[in-house]
């Protein structure tokens, strides 16, 4: 039974890796700009995959709570419903809203929760990128936005705000390949 453990375990430490590194280097695909001359950002599609995925287990694990009712069901489908349905909604909801788009003025960029920001490329005072919340933050004069490093073709925004700003990749520790 260890031997199946560890290989199940083994499996799903390899799944994460894949679509790690997938999700990775989708941000590293160049985009074309459309016929305005603006780049448009997405989320790549496996954060509504996995959204749907995890709100598809919170729902039978609230249903469960429902049909088989104690105390011991209700704890663990409560928890199951914030750790699933929280992470599944959160993933959903920035591939469904978060949107970049750019050009050589500006920045639009919707976040997850489909609030729209505009900033421009001249009056930026302050580029950030924090590992853990995977957000790129841009602040202008009164005006603050953030961009997540999963966009596809994030590469492009890069290579705009090198030429836009004083920032580069490399200092703000981007995990972005040119």
């Amino acid at each position: 039974m260890q031997y199946l453990e560890f290989f199940l375990y083994g499996l799903g430490g390899m799944l994460i890796f894949l679509i790690y590194n997938y999700i990775n280097a989708t941000s590293n695909e160049e985009q074309q700009a459309n016929e305005d001359g603006k780049y448009v950002l997405r989320m790549n599609r496996l954060y509504q995959i996995i959204g749907i995925i995890s709100l598809v287990v919170a729902a039978v694990f609230t249903i469960g709570v429902i049909i088989y009712f104690d105390i011991e069901m209700l704890i663990l489908g409560v928890m199951m419903l914030l750790l699933f349905g929280g992470l599944g909604s959160l993933c959903f909801l920035y591939y469904k809203n978060h949107i970049v788009s750019f050009d050589e003025e500006a920045i639009e960029i919707t976040d997850w929760r489909g609030r729209e920001n505009r900033l421009y490329w001249d009056e930026i005072h302050k580029i950030s990128f924090n590992r853990f919340s995977g957000l790129v933050k841009l602040e202008s004069v009164g005006k603050q936005a953030g961009l997540h490093y999963h966009l596809v073709g994030l590469v492009d925004f890069v290579t705009m705000m090198e030429n836009k700003t004083q920032w580069r990749a490399k200092a703000l520790k981007l995990p972005i390949e040119k």
